[in-house]
C-alpha cells in the first residue's frame, strides 16, 4: 500500500513526457547503455523495457520508423533460438523479419553464476543511420559539456 501511494505520487510528477523530455531522457539512456560507434545507433540490454524505451525514443523523439530497427539477439548455446526470438518479437511488438541471425555464445545459460538477468539473452536494437548517430553524438557532447563545465 505504501509503495503504491509513492508510485502514484511519482507517476503524477513524471508523466506525461513532453517531446523535449522524451528526447532528453532518451539521450541519457543512450549515454549510459548505447554503443558509441561511428554509424550505427545501437543499444543492448537484457530488459525488454529498456529496449522498448529506446524504440519509443527513436520513434517519437528522433522520428525513426520502427521498421528501420534491426534486432540481433545474443543467446547461450543451451537456449531455444525460436522460442527466444518469439519472446523478444512479442515483447517488442516487432516482426520476425526485423530479427537477424542471433549470436550464440559458447557458454550456457545454466552455467552462469550471476542470475540477475531476465533469462532471455541480450537484445541488441540497431538503426543503421550515420546522420542520426552524429546527431546523437552531438547531443551527448552537449550533455557532457554541461555536466563537466564550470
Amino acid at each position: 500500500m505504501l509503495l503504491k501511494s509513492i508510485y502514484d505520487a511519482e507517476r503524477l510528477k513524471i508523466l506525461p513526457f513532453s517531446k523535449r523530455e522524451l528526447f532528453l531522457s532518451g539521450l541519457f539512456l543512450y549515454w549510459g547503455e548505447g554503443a558509441k560507434t561511428k554509424s550505427i545507433v545501437w543499444i543492448s540490454n537484457t530488459d525488454p523495457a529498456v529496449i522498448r524505451a529506446f524504440m519509443r525514443w527513436a520513434q517519437a523523439a528522433l522520428e525513426v520508423n520502427t521498421e528501420k530497427i534491426i534486432i540481433r539477439l545474443h543467446l547461450y548455446k543451451d537456449m531455444d533460438v525460436a522460442k527466444e526470438t518469439k519472446f523478444w518479437s512479442n515483447a517488442l511488438a516487432l516482426e520476425a523479419a526485423q530479427f537477424r541471425r542471433p549470436y550464440i555464445k559458447a557458454s550456457t545459460l545454466k552455467s552462469l553464476t550471476y542470475k540477475g538477468g531476465f533469462g532471455h539473452g541480450t537484445c541488441n536494437a540497431m538503426i543503421n543511420d550515420a546522420a542520426l548517430m552524429r546527431r546523437i553524438q552531438m547531443g551527448l557532447k552537449v550533455l557532457r559539456d554541461h555536466f563537466t563545465g564550470p
